[in-house]
């Protein structure tokens, strides 16, 4: 029997884009989920998100490294520092 569930919660990553905005991205699907200019009202969003999900997590970075986005859900918790 096939579920569509995932076996784990989701995790969301604030991270600051190029553009300097802050990005709210859920760990394994590609693209932005959300945009935002100050960093707290990301992290209020990605909470939001992640009271819906009983067991998720938000990690916020200061930046990623280039390419970093493709690799992303190979990412540990300990792959950046935590701010």
């Amino acid at each position: 029997m096939q579920t569509n569930q995932t076996p784990y919660p989701p995790s969301y990553r604030i991270v600051r884009g190029a553009s300097g905005l802050w990005e709210v991205v859920e760990e394994g699907i590609r693209g932005v989920l959300a945009l935002f200019k100050a960093p707290q009202a990301a992290l209020s969003y990605a909470c939001d998100l992640a009271a819906m999900r009983k067991g998720s997590v938000v990690f916020v970075f200061h930046k990623l490294p280039l390419g970093a986005r493709n690799v992303m859900p190979t990412m540990g918790p300990g792959s950046a520092s935590l701010q």
